[in-house]
């Protein structure tokens, strides 16, 4: 059952359980009276069985609702959670990595359970209770004009009611989403720093502030409770006045000849139903109002542009020449941020080793990002084997190149999961192959479970030095005609450095290579440098050119060799 189907169908079992409910009643009164009157057992028992009847229908509408309610915001919230995935991945570590984790988890997890509620019980019991609403308040006004109408009046204000917390709760429940998801944030954040923070001896500072944020946290939602409970005791007052004001006229109108006591009595059944609907609708609402303050910002990661653009029709890009152009590329992370990279142009031929220089923030990895279609430049163009990256889709484009970065991610599994994610139909030869080759060998050989050892998270069982070879065995395992390397040799322990530039080495041979280098001693050996300064390529030579020059190069060597 597709979902608005199963949102239809809810709404009408919802009305099979109150027309039951309803009908029941009217029977019971209908038998009540009969008996008063001296009626014979055989008149009152159709009605009396008519009534069990219709609570037994209610009982199974009832259940089947309920079922179909769930698995409909089950549905629901698993599309909703799906196409969140689905987001994220298409706006990529680009975008992900300018938003913060907790946030997004806050959104992705706890957002979209909050949404149950708002698919699972508001939904459907809008438009069931209303019509249940106008149906008996018509029946009441049927038997009694006068009844009728000033219960029908009390039921109208409080069916209205709702939607008047609702305005009134809707800025204090955003508020409070928004607060919440920076705590969640900070958490995250806490976690993850753990170690840094006990370094320092600042956990406690820390700590603190969570719980002031918590407490700050916590005195938004007691305002929200105590808004609330407002509505709660004027929905309670309401409604007790109606079904006291309907019983009272009633009894009066009686009395006085214009009502008669059956009818009084179907009034003492029914005039409590008038108001049941509204109560369900505030219930429902009460839960649904949580999810209701979590959608804006899931709809807002569905709705955001991606960095880079998808193109209709990609074009082929089997059989390229493994060759890298830039032509003069403009990138700004933020319109109003300085330029990342401004007017570059350069050309590596196929089977190249270039190495990438520059201090901090001179658009190294920027280059490297804008090569995998991380982001697309906003001028100018970038080429391999003379075809615009933008003509293809990014997959294509990064199923040419393979990495390896400064920071290896290893996932929490075992090391066979994460080699197999560069070739999954890789087999036990390759990988044996690759580890050799990668100096991991040694490694999976002293692990107990070998290739299936979990590595943590983060991989945090083994040594950076451990990570980064991994993570070159990953590399060849993907067999691309292009290599980048950033900062691949940068946080590794002096123990394992030279193994892992003999990897290094190793992966490099028959294939163009992009080395982003930090430290200017790894690139003495590439066929070219590249100095970039302020997202500017400034010079470009081998190393005893660039010193010849006496120019930026030379004062980076210069600044490392005296550090």
């Amino acid at each position: 059952m597709t979902e608005p189907r199963a949102l239809l169908g809810t709404i009408a079992l919802g009305l099979v359980v109150a027309g039951a409910r309803v009908g029941s009643r009217i029977l019971l009164a209908v038998a009540i009276a009969r008996t008063i009157d001296g009626g014979s057992w055989g008149t009152v028992a159709p009605f009396v069985a008519g009534a069990v009847a219709l609570v037994l229908v209610r009982a199974g509408a009832t259940t089947v609702q309920g079922a179909a309610m769930a698995g409909a915001s089950v549905r629901l919230t698993a599309d909703l959670r799906i196409r969140l995935v689905r987001a994220v991945f298409r706006l990529g570590p680009g975008w992900v990595g300018r938003q913060r984790t907790g946030e997004l988890e806050a959104v992705m997890v706890d957002g979209v359970e909050k949404l149950d509620a708002y698919f699972r019980l508001f939904l459907a019991k809008v438009v069931t209770a209303g019509i249940t609403a106008v149906a008996v308040v018509a029946v009441v006004f049927a038997i009694d004009p006068v009844v009728g109408s000033v219960v029908g009046g009390l039921a109208l204000v409080l069916m209205l009611l709702p939607s008047i917390e609702y305005r009134a709760l809707g800025p204090r429940m955003r508020f409070w989403s928004t607060s919440y998801r920076p705590l969640a944030a900070e958490f995250v954040d806490n976690l993850q720093g753990m170690s840094t923070l006990k370094m320092f001896g600042v956990a406690r500072h820390r700590a603190a502030e969570l719980f002031r944020r918590s407490d700050d946290l916590c005195e938004a939602a007691i305002k929200l409770v105590n808004v609330s409970a407002i509505f709660w005791g004027g929905m309670a007052f309401i409604a007790g006045a109606g079904i006291a004001a309907g019983l009272t006229i009633g009894a009066l109108r009686t009395s006085s000849g214009a009502m008669t006591s059956a009818q009084l009595l179907l009034v003492l059944l029914l005039v409590g139903e008038c108001f049941t609907p509204a109560r369900e609708i505030h219930d429902a609402m009460h839960l649904a109002v949580w999810g209701m303050s979590k959608v804006d910002r899931a709809y807002s990661v569905l709705s955001t542009a991606g960095p880079v653009t998808e193109v209709p029709s990609p074009a082929a890009a089997e059989g390229l020449e493994p060759s890298i152009e830039l032509d003069d590329v403009r990138f700004r992370y933020d319109p109003s941020a300085e330029p990342a990279l401004d007017g570059v142009s350069l050309s590596i031929r196929a089977g190249e080793t270039v190495a990438i220089v520059g201090g901090s923030g001179a658009g190294k990895t920027t280059m490297a990002s804008l090569l995998l279609r991380f982001f697309d430049p906003q001028e100018g163009a970038i080429r391999i084997g003379g075809r615009d990256v933008g003509s293809m889709s990014p997959d294509q484009v990064r199923a040419m190149i393979a990495l390896v970065p400064q920071d290896t991610f290893l996932f929490h599994e075992s090391i066979r999961d994460n080699l197999l994610l560069a070739n999954p139909g890789a087999s036990q030869g390759d990988l044996d192959r690759v580890a050799r080759w990668s100096n991991a060998d040694e490694l999976v050989d002293r692990l107990p479970l070998g290739f299936d050892t979990v590595v943590g998270e983060r991989g945090l069982r083994v040594s950076g030095g451990e990570r980064q070879r991994i993570a070159i065995a990953r590399a060849l395992l993907k067999d691309a005609p292009i290599l980048v390397l950033d900062e691949a040799t940068s946080s590794v322990e002096v123990s394992s450095e030279a193994r892992i530039h003999a990897a290094l080495e190793r992966l490099r041979r028959g294939r163009t290579t992009l080395v982003i280098a930090h430290r200017l001693s790894t690139v003495r050996g590439a066929d070219r440098i590249l100095v970039l300064d302020r997202g500017r390529l400034v010079e470009q030579g081998t190393h005893g050119e660039l010193l010849e020059r006496r120019g930026r190069y030379a004062q980076l060597v210069a600044a490392q060799a005296g550090g």
